[in-house]
């Protein structure tokens, strides 16, 4: 058992990512000295060098280095040079959910929110929440919220996490309030079948429910399968849900507003700041997280309504040829399709929706080919560039050529790199258009072409 009291040096490899810099940060809040290799110069890299870590991005390990506890990222290869070392001279290295299951025993309560989509943006919210409400606690978030970025800390009595099922790190991880927001197949690496996402899940809300309570979203086929008859508190938007989000309207283009009840009693009135109807769910959950652990409902509906989002899920980043961008994160054909029915209501009439995506690993390409070939509705153009392979090699499954090929569209072109498609997209560009820039990979890079205005 690590005790993280007694660390004085704690060393991170692949520090800019989302997490690992977020665990970085808390470990130099709490008076540790920090360290941080990557082999590439991330946007992290900066703010932890500001903040006070030592950063080396590339370069060999001086011969004298020792830190106490090296924690690496699930991307890290095992035989990473840097990892090696550390390994070679028998110091102890553990992976990033070991670190993170440490990290949760330092608090009181643990709120983890799990499921395929949603967990940034509702960790988010739950961490506008208790902001609001003043209540001391660790945000680790899966992305940039654009108030507070993806680290906040303001004492240690809630840990408010992210509960990745990749690798079934989320298992490591009691929460006193384990929340699945949905079930689908999206790593295909890690998981054969539907049923082994199901199981992990199920375990997940099992630890839950040990501690405190499974919440999950009663409208999905998960919940039908699997917990309809166990001690699940719901959410949803059909009758029976314990908390139900009713009378749903579109007040502007894109934005959502509803009323939420609780067992049938009303409670709240919200209209959101973040687009998409998918979002409204999302803010139930919250709502349902925040009620549970006992805070009121206006001061959780006002919270809501003033979160303004998480960037990269469908963030407006600039105009370009008179058109308005965005990006989103989107890399399942489940979140493509909320992505493109959001742009549907905000694009103006007389545009068209002009959408780039980027593939996420050969693996999911394949194991998701035929719903991928089905998400493009409504698009009038797709731009496919070249895939992003992550931790895979082509052998692993199919790639954004032969999904470009397959895909049926009103029109479609595929690209090798950025610069083509931003020429492209420069040539065939009309004011009154919408370009929708979908991808967890490199394809964020295309934004920063797009600006003219």
């Amino acid at each position: 058992m690590l005790d993280f009291g007694k660390l004085g040096h704690v060393h991170f490899i692949g520090a800019g990512g989302i997490s690992m810099s977020s665990l970085a940060l808390f470990c130099l809040a709490e008076g540790k000295t920090v360290t941080c290799y990557d082999d590439n110069y991330g946007e992290k890299i900066p703010l932890l060098e500001e903040k006070g870590c030592r950063v080396r991005i590339g370069l060999p390990p001086e011969q004298d280095f020792s830190p106490d506890i090296t924690v690496y990222s699930g991307a890290i290869r095992p035989d990473h040079p840097e990892l090696l070392f550390l390994r070679k001279k028998n110091l102890p290295c553990i992976e990033r959910q070991i670190f993170l299951a440490e990290i949760n025993s330092l608090f009181r309560y643990t709120v983890a929110v799990g499921g395929t989509h949603g967990k940034t943006t509702v960790t988010g919210m739950l961490a506008e929440i208790f902001t609001a409400a003043g209540l001391p606690f660790y945000g680790h978030i899966g992305g940039d919220t654009v108030k507070n970025g993806n680290f906040i800390y303001t004492g240690k009595t809630y840990f408010l996490t992210e509960a990745c099922e990749y690798r079934k790190s989320l298992l490591s991880l009691r929460p006193d309030i384990g929340i699945v927001l949905n079930a689908e197949s999206d790593h295909p690496d890690t998981y054969r079948t539907l049923s082994e996402v199901y199981d992990v899940f199920d375990a997940f809300l099992d630890a839950a429910r040990l501690k405190g309570v499974a919440l999950t979203n009663g409208d999905t086929p998960y919940y039908a399968a699997r917990q309809q008859h166990n001690l699940c508190v719901t959410f949803g938007l059909r009758p029976e849900n314990d908390f139900r989000a009713e009378n749903l309207r579109e007040y502007k283009n894109g934005y959502f507003g509803f009323s939420i009840s609780h067992l049938g009693i009303p409670e709240a009135q919200i209209e959101l700041s973040v687009p998409g109807e998918h979002n409204v769910l999302n803010a139930l959950c919250a709502y349902a997280a925040a009620r549970i652990a006992g805070l009121s409902c206006d001061l959780t509906a006002e919270a809501l309504q003033k979160f303004s989002g998480v960037k990269r899920r469908f963030e407006k980043t600039s105009v370009f040829m008179g058109s308005e961008v965005y990006t989103d994160y989107a890399h399942h054909p489940a979140e493509i399709r909320a992505a493109i029915a959001t742009a549907l209501k905000i694009k103006p009439v007389a545009g068209k929706l002009r959408v780039i995506f980027q593939p996420h690993t050969y693996s999911r390409t394949a194991k998701l080919f035929d719903a991928f070939c089905e998400c493009f509705d409504g698009a009038d153009e797709v731009i496919f560039l070249k895939e992003y392979p992550a931790r895979e090699t082509p052998d692993k499954g199919k790639s954004a050529k032969e999904l470009y090929a397959k895909v049926k569209a009103a029109s479609k072109k595929y690209f090798a790199n950025i610069i083509d498609v931003a020429a492209c997209l420069l040539q065939k560009t009309a004011p009154d258009d919408l370009i929708l820039v979908l991808g967890a990979g490199d394809v964020v890079n295309l934004c920063s072409l797009l600006k003219n205005d």
